[in-house]
């Protein structure tokens, strides 16, 4: 079984532990490893956007402890919070205890924890229990609605449905470490006059805002 090497970048002694790390070739290994590469050279040159593009495209092609774990450094360097700490959970509840890798996502974990922004989408009294709420590709439904979420820092669109209802549509802009509950509903009953969805669109209601704190060198072995 063929080993990769890997490379470190950086001062913090903690990315030192990756470079004995293993990594099997699967279908599609070599093209994941150019690509990985690729990643690596952009995050090191700042090219953000790039490095992250590149990191998912390799970790599609042939899934690696590695590459999730610099693409959530990637994600993070970029400031989106979110989605990093999502990455970051996901590498380290896939490495065993003893990866000198999983202390690094675990730290990671920790330090995002204060500075994540958290939403909580409440149905308004009388909304359709089958009431969902669409932000980007993913859609909420009865699960999640109640539920603190983290999001990325930043503007996000979400679109409020229901059977039989029109869809309501608001924007809402988040700070670091930023707390909200949004009281919701979706649109009126389908066949209302335009002037009534007119009237409800873009409402949300907040209930609770609370503003927290605003406030290592990336792994470079993909297996």
């Amino acid at each position: 079984m063929p080993y990769r090497k890997c490379h470190i970048t950086g001062l913090t002694i903690l990315w030192a532990a990756l470079l004995a790390a293993p990594a099997a070739r699967a279908q599609g290994g070599a093209a994941a490893e150019v690509l990985f590469e690729q990643g690596r050279q952009a995050m090191a040159a700042g090219i953000f956007d790039t490095a992250c593009e590149k990191f998912r495209a390799s970790e599609k092609l042939d899934p690696a402890p590695g590459t999730t774990l610099n693409l959530a450094e990637c994600e993070l360097r970029r400031g989106r919070l979110a989605t990093a700490w999502e990455l970051f959970r996901a590498v380290s509840s896939k490495l065993p205890p003893g990866d000198p890798r999983r202390p690094v996502a675990e730290r990671r974990l920790a330090e995002l924890e204060p500075r994540l922004p958290r939403v909580t989408f409440r149905l308004r009294p009388g909304s359709p229990a089958a009431t969902t709420v669409r932000l980007g590709t993913a859609e909420l439904g009865a699960g999640s609605l109640g539920v603190m979420l983290p999001l990325d820092p930043g503007a996000h669109r979400a679109v409020v449905t229901a059977p039989g209802h029109g869809a309501q549509a608001f924007s809402l802009t988040l700070a670091e470490g930023q707390k909200l509950e949004l009281d919701v509903a979706p649109g009126p009953p389908a066949g209302c006059a335009q002037d009534d969805l007119d009237a409800v669109e873009g409402q949300a209601v907040a209930t609770n805002v609370l503003f927290g704190a605003a406030g290592v060198a990336a792994a470079t072995a993909r297996a």
